[in-house]
């Protein structure tokens, strides 16, 4: 693959906005970790760069300014720390910053590397349900998707549709269980699903953990005994149902769902919920930043008339700044941990019963069980922290009794239309979500 230049990137600001979300989302420009594809590297400064002043300088226009921000001086590239061995290329030298730039999460590649994740992992929940008294492994994963039939076109839109049948033997030899699998991709998604899946070392371990988990193993484990003919269908359709539901994989035994549904996240993506553009008030089409921390019974709307000034001069930063500050003195007055825990809740699952958040990294998978964090929270001595990134959009820091990130809200740029800089709040996942509500499931066989 050819190496992208800062000038390539500019011209698909989506690419740049990720790169930046991806630094923003841990505070800092400097000596921190984030993820590329599913390997966590350590961004920083490689002192043999020879330009470190320089260097550092780049990272923060990029982060002020975007896709505006200037091409780097001649030699003054970043490297990325190189830590350990896991984070240099096999030939031994570190990864530079155009390493970045050519993966496919910055969409070098003309795919997303979070779709294309679902299909691998409705591959793996399909293997499972084949082979229902076996340790799934990444080669039982491979198998499945080796075999996946060919795609159509599914009606309108660029999504296609692979649907497949198997058996699946039983205790009782004399009943069969049929595994439907249907997988509901954009077609480069597709492809790569299908092509190039190699290039997915860490996501096919671990999808097979999960498949490995007690309550998927659990209804693999009736299916076999009940001495009945069974339907068994997984159904990975993230394309068509993206504006309706978080669930992106869910299982259906005779027609009925049942409990595994699963919202997919790929590589330790902080995100997991957003409010998109920036009014103050909802409209009745939009949801503005008054909706967006009601959410979290976060009461504002004293401000607009402040707000809206700000708005008027396309100043969005200070406008945040005014939405976020207004909310910030509300949390001050008292942190109301019940409504905040069915905030993170109604973000993650859109309230829809029994859903879990799945993280595939490498070699294990995290699941997020929501239903867990009212309980979870109501014993945190919750604080706040109020941060200006260097782009100057606010985000408010939710804290754990131990000190510890639990989520934080966030203003962020995002694309541009006719010109005009659009702007997000998101709702992204800290360290201590995982240790309150995580569960990690490394790669093993069953005990």
């Amino acid at each position: 693959m050819a190496q992208l230049s800062w000038p390539d990137c500019q011209k698909n600001f989506n690419r740049v906005q990720k790169l930046m979300d991806k630094i923003q989302s841990f505070g800092t420009q400097n000596e921190e970790k984030f993820t590329v594809g599913v390997k966590q590297i350590g961004l920083g400064i490689n002192p043999r760069d020879g330009n470190t002043a320089n260097s550092l300088a780049w990272w923060q226009s990029v982060l002020r300014q975007g896709t505006s921000a200037p091409s780097p001086k001649p030699g003054s590239y970043p490297f990325i720390n190189p830590r350990d061995k896991s984070t240099k290329y096999p030939n031994g030298r570190p990864y530079r910053f155009s390493d970045i730039l050519k993966t496919q999460e910055f969409g070098s590649g003309g795919f997303n590397l979070g779709n294309t994740g679902e299909g691998i992992f409705a591959c793996a929940i399909a293997a499972r349900f084949m082979s229902k008294t076996a340790f799934i492994s990444p080669g039982d994963v491979k198998k499945v998707i080796d075999g996946l039939n060919d795609y159509v076109a599914a009606g309108k839109g660029k999504a296609v549709t692979t649907t497949n049948e198997y058996d699946s033997p039983n205790e009782n030899v004399n009943t069969m269980d049929t595994v439907h699998l249907m997988i509901e991709l954009g077609e480069k998604d597709m492809k790569h699903l299908m092509k190039d899946y190699a290039k997915y070392q860490g996501i096919i371990p671990a999808a097979a953990t999960y498949c490995n988990d007690r309550k998927v193993r659990r209804w693999a484990d009736i299916l076999y005994r009940n001495n009945n003919s069974d339907k068994i269908e997984v159904i990975s359709a993230g394309v068509s149902g993206a504006l309706q539901t978080k669930i992106d994989t869910y299982v259906k035994i005779n027609d009925k769902r049942v409990n595994i549904n699963v919202s997919l996240k790929v590589g330790d993506v902080a995100q997991f919920g957003q409010v998109g553009g920036m009014l103050y008030k909802g409209d009745g089409k939009k949801l503005g930043q008054v909706e967006y921390f009601a959410d979290f019974g976060i009461k504002i709307g004293s401000k607009e008339n402040e707000y809206l000034k700000y708005a008027a001069k396309k100043d969005f930063p200070n406008a945040f700044h005014v939405s976020f500050r207004e909310a910030e003195a509300v949390l001050n007055q008292g942190i109301d941990n019940a409504a905040i825990a069915r905030g993170i809740a109604y973000h993650a699952t859109l309230n829809e019963r029994k859903v879990e958040m799945v993280d595939l990294q490498m070699d294990k998978s995290v699941i997020y069980k929501f239903d867990r964090i009212v309980q979870k929270l109501q014993d945190q001595e919750i604080k706040i922290e109020y941060h200006t990134g260097t782009s100057n959009l606010p985000s408010i820091r939710f804290l754990a009794t131990n000190g510890e990130r639990i989520f934080q809200l966030r203003a962020a740029k995002g694309g541009t239309s006719g010109g005009v800089q659009y702007y997000r709040s998101y709702v992204e996942k800290g360290k201590a979500l995982k240790q309150l509500i995580g569960e990690e499931i490394p790669l093993e066989p069953i005990q």
